[in-house]
């Protein structure tokens, strides 16, 4: 597995786009958007060469989750503001990176699990601590493919020694967070062995 962030940087030059990648971008209306996603394919193309992957396709499955055709690795990206997280594995993944604000606060009722909303009354997280809840809850919801179509409320995370397990019922995922600068990130395997602990800056 390799995790990446990457700074957007507005005068950085992007890569060749495809036609199909330059049709994606003029369906776009916000320029913001616009210019996260321009770079999103740029960021993912440096990560596949790390495998050395060079021709490839990113295609969605039936649930909206992104895929490479024709190839065994998989990949997830996420953005925040103006960073780009992207993890490439050999199994399937998930990854939320997510600015450090009160915006988790302002949904804790919504977001948290009945367990950890009772926490949280009594012991009122903070910002950074929600806002880590959040990622490790988006990371898994990517994992599965359902990213915010999946009820968050229903997912309870209990921390361990170095990582989180998110328990969904009867199945389970096991989640990595880091931090950088003001962000949090977080990563999402079905394997514990398969999270690394190491963020790569691009």
């Amino acid at each position: 597995m390799i995790i990446g962030i990457k700074k957007i940087i507005k005068d950085e030059n992007i890569k060749n786009l495809t036609y199909k990648e330059i049709n994606e971008l003029d369906s776009i209306n916000s320029e913001k958007r616009k210019m996260e996603k321009s770079f999103s394919y740029g960021f993912i193309e440096d990560m596949l060469e790390e495998y050395e992957i060079r021709n490839y396709q990113i295609k969605k499955d039936q649930l909206g989750k992104p895929y490479l055709n024709h190839s065994e690795k998989h990949f997830n990206i996420s953005h925040s503001n103006e960073y780009l997280a992207c993890v490439v594995s050999d199994n399937d993944v998930g990854i939320d990176i997510e600015i450090i604000s009160d915006k988790a606060k302002k949904v804790a009722k919504i977001f948290l699990h009945p367990d950890e909303l009772q926490i949280h009354i009594v012991k009122h997280y903070n910002n950074e601590e929600l806002t880590t809840l959040w990622t490790i809850k988006e990371a898994y919801s990517k994992l599965i493919g359902l990213g915010l179509t999946k009820p968050f409320d229903t997912l309870k995370v209990l921390k361990n020694n170095g990582f989180s397990v998110v328990i969904d019922g009867d199945k389970k995922g096991f989640v990595k967070t880091f931090k950088h600068e003001e962000y949090i990130i977080s990563v999402a395997s079905y394997k514990l062995e398969e999270i690394t602990n190491e963020i790569k800056i691009y």
